[in-house]
């Protein structure tokens, strides 16, 4: 016998895309390249012919990531998706040959052309153009009493403090600008009750009204740091001055003089400089006071604190009031005599009298006594030879050997449980 070539047959044996192989008494198919069996479980024939495969079906696909893959008879070919390039250019696209990304952003010229920003993504690019800081311009964008913030492609604007913009419905530039905001027509008031707010430009400032002060005077006035009522009366004798009483009111006081007493200028208010003194009509008639007694000297000096000498009560041409004594000297005693052109009212010289201080303020004692002692003495009136002596926002008294100091209106003592004194000065509350 001889061998049959059943692959010399046509139609062929194994139908198309197959390759068949002639064995001794047989054959072989095998699907071509590209091609496999429409039913893997039976033989390659023409009844169960070779057809194609198509690769881009493929887990991992054959063309690797970024790419196109694209079926043909029997075979395949890939691409690279817009953006993307095979990595070795001169070999065929696959898995092990995959797309990259390609920088769009180093191409020459610029795809996004001149005063731009390229951007590289994946498998493509972005193009911005370069930020202008608007907040560099002359004049500000924002206008004046601004601030001018820049941002990406953008800018934004801001009033300064103390500023509030023209327009609040519009944005703030140049033509809708910031202006002063009136922190005084603030409700509730920015600076407190009792106070006075004044507005300037982008701030304001607060005082207090006439007799207020601040409750804290170390701190600015506020809403939180109020005027309040200063006490005028905590020092009666310096609001009112003497013989008076002080009635504390909100914001203000008033006096009143004691009963007995009346003020010289009934049409001016009480105060230091127009006292509460002894009325002219107690005066009218005779004057009858025992000069040679201490409690009644001491009563004519405190009502006539404040009368400016000489001073005529009634028929007494008043000069001078004092409890210092003028002494003359004799065989075996002191004797008290009054100065040429003084006489005392009566012809009684007791022992130790007190008279009237001679013109000038100074008592001499007559030739050949002592300069010093409880009896001849000469007062020395501190407040004429020290102006300072009291410290500032104060005046003083002189008194018969010594002196007093007092606050001015509106002051008071450091320590108000000390006198007033150059080392315990009046301050503003």
């Amino acid at each position: 016998f001889t061998d049959i070539d059943e692959c010399l047959a046509i139609p062929s044996v194994c139908g198309p895309n197959s390759t068949c192989t002639n064995t001794q008494g047989d054959y072989s198919c095998s699907c071509q390249s590209g091609f496999t069996v429409t039913n893997s479980s039976l033989k390659i024939s023409i009844s169960n012919p070779c057809t194609d495969f198509n690769e881009c079906l493929a887990i991992p696909p054959v063309c690797g990531p970024n790419s196109i893959c694209n079926n043909t008879q029997g075979s395949y070919n890939c691409s690279c998706s817009d953006g993307f390039t095979a990595t070795n250019a001169s070999l065929p696209i696959s898995i092990s040959n995959p797309c990259t990304d390609i920088n769009e952003c180093l191409a020459i010229p610029s795809v996004c052309g001149p005063n731009s920003t390229c951007t590289n993504t994946q498998g493509d690019y972005s193009c911005s153009c370069q930020n202008i800081n608007e907040c560099l311009a002359i004049p500000s964008v924002c206008g004046p009493n601004s601030t001018c913030t820049n941002t990406q492609g953008d800018y934004s604007c801001s009033c300064s403090d103390g500023f509030t913009v023209t327009n609040s419905s519009l944005k703030i530039s140049i033509s809708n600008p910031c202006t002063d905001f009136n922190e005084c027509l603030a409700i509730p008031p920015v600076c407190g009750p009792n106070s006075i707010c004044n507005n300037t430009q982008g701030s304001y400032n607060c005082s207090c009204k006439s007799g207020f002060t601040a409750t804290n005077a170390s701190l600015p006035i506020s809403i939180s740091n109020p005027c309040t009522d200063i006490n005028e009366c905590e020092h009666t004798l310096a609001a009112c001055g003497p013989n008076a009483t002080c009635t504390n009111t909100y914001g203000s006081f008033y006096c009143t003089c004691l009963d007995g007493m009346g003020v010289e200028h009934p049409n001016l208010p009480i105060s230091v400089s127009n006292p509460c003194i002894v009325p002219k009509s107690v005066y009218d008639g005779e004057l009858q006071i025992d000069l040679f007694n201490n409690a009644s000297v001491n009563y004519l000096l405190n009502a006539l604190h404040y009368i400016v000498l000489p001073y005529t009560l009634g028929s007494i041409n008043l000069l001078e009031v004092s409890k210092t004594t003028v002494c003359a000297l004799n065989s075996t005693r002191y004797d008290c005599k009054c100065e040429s052109g003084y006489v005392w009212p009566t012809t009684i010289c007791n022992a130790n009298p007190m008279c009237d201080i001679p013109v000038g303020g100074t008592c001499g004692c007559i030739q050949a006594l002592p300069s010093e002692g409880p009896l001849c003495q000469k007062d020395t009136n501190e407040c004429n030879q020290n102006l300072s002596v009291c410290g500032e926002n104060s005046y003083c008294t002189n008194e018969i050997g010594s002196y007093s100091c007092f606050c001015l209106n509106g002051f008071t003592a450091t320590n108000t449980s000390l006198p007033v004194s150059i080392n315990n000065s009046c301050t503003g509350k």
